[in-house]
């Protein structure tokens, strides 16, 4: 993770676009790179992903570490439910347990109230 000078984390970013890829379209050291990290990943901020991609949901079974906690902001609240028991089902076969909260607004109202703070300091 970088991080500012300040020494306040930055939030890494990956956009998944797709349901259903054998591979990712990106160099190979980037890809070992997300799985050293995920390993040490315990929190994890979703902005409008559905958590329907197999081999990524696959790439974080395997790598996360045994408790993560997300905070996952959607269209509405029920998609985001829905979103966060997916991820949950999904992360079951890896022996992951997730605790996920829900965002009550959209993407523009986190970066307003900096509900970043939520998933960052708790």
């Amino acid at each position: 993770m970088d991080y500012c000078p300040c020494g306040a984390g930055l939030f890494p970013a990956v956009a998944i676009p797709v349901e259903i890829k054998s591979h990712f379209e990106c160099p190979h050291e980037h890809l070992e790179f997300l799985c050293e990290h995920l390993m040490r990943t315990d929190r994890l901020l979703l902005i409008g992903w559905r958590a329907t991609e197999a081999h990524f949901l696959d790439l974080l079974a395997k790598h996360l570490p045994g408790h993560v906690r997300a905070l996952i902001v959607a269209g509405n609240e029920m998609e985001a439910v829905n979103i966060g028991r997916t991820l949950e089902s999904q992360l079951k076969t890896g022996h992951i347990a997730l605790t996920f909260e829900v965002f009550r607004g959209g993407f523009s109202e986190l970066i307003v109230k900096n509900g970043s703070e939520i998933i960052l300091h708790r």
